[in-house]
């Protein structure tokens, strides 16, 4: 759109509301003003924000700065509660093959994907390459967890995981701006 708009393709961007358009004051601020520059106007719905107008941009810059610690304070407090959910050795529940929430939340193993899981286990334990399991779930017309063929990559991510041995590793990945939180593993589920 920012592409559109520096070829002279659009003259006003119509956006839901700040906080959707940047982040943090100084991007939004910034974006507008250069924006501005090649004759472009934003109009902010949920704040009624015209940037034609004097008054709308002393409004952006006001409430911008409103949406940024909204924003800020919105990415805290989530950090907080998956913090204390790990604490207490909970995770959010994410789909894994072979496995089905039960009426109680908890996670039972699903009969027939558990089989082809415990299959998949079984052949690589036994020296079975990846490739010979793959053709084998293939030609036996499993559907693989997105119902399709299987592929390398999707047993290798069976093989990987740990939750299939009982263990959970939260927090495996962190990006530079997430919260700091060592590895937590929790015994719990198996197929074993």
């Amino acid at each position: 759109m920012l592409q559109d708009a520096q070829d002279g393709k659009l003259d006003t961007i119509i956006t839901k509301s700040i906080s959707r358009f940047a982040r943090n004051t100084l991007d939004c601020l910034k974006c507008v003003d250069d924006l501005k520059k090649i004759g472009v106007n934003v109009y902010f719905e949920k704040e009624q924000i015209d940037t034609a107008t004097a008054s709308g941009e002393m409004l952006l810059t006001i409430l911008s700065a409103f949406a940024q610690e909204e924003s800020r304070n919105i990415s805290e407090n989530l950090k907080w509660g998956i913090r204390k959910r790990y604490e207490m050795g909970q995770s959010r529940w994410s789909a894994l093959y072979g496995y089905r929430l039960n009426e109680q939340g908890e996670a039972v193993i699903e009969p027939n994907e558990g089989e082809i899981v415990r299959s998949i286990f079984n052949l690589y334990r036994e020296g079975t390459p990846l490739p010979a399991i793959v053709v084998k779930l293939n030609a036996l017309d499993i559907p693989s967890p997105r119902n399709c063929k299987w592929t390398e990559t999707t047993v290798q991510g069976i093989l990987k995981n740990e939750r299939y041995a009982g263990d959970m590793i939260l927090t495996k990945k962190q990006s530079e701006l997430s919260f700091p939180v060592g590895i937590v593993i929790s015994r719990g589920m198996s197929m074993k």
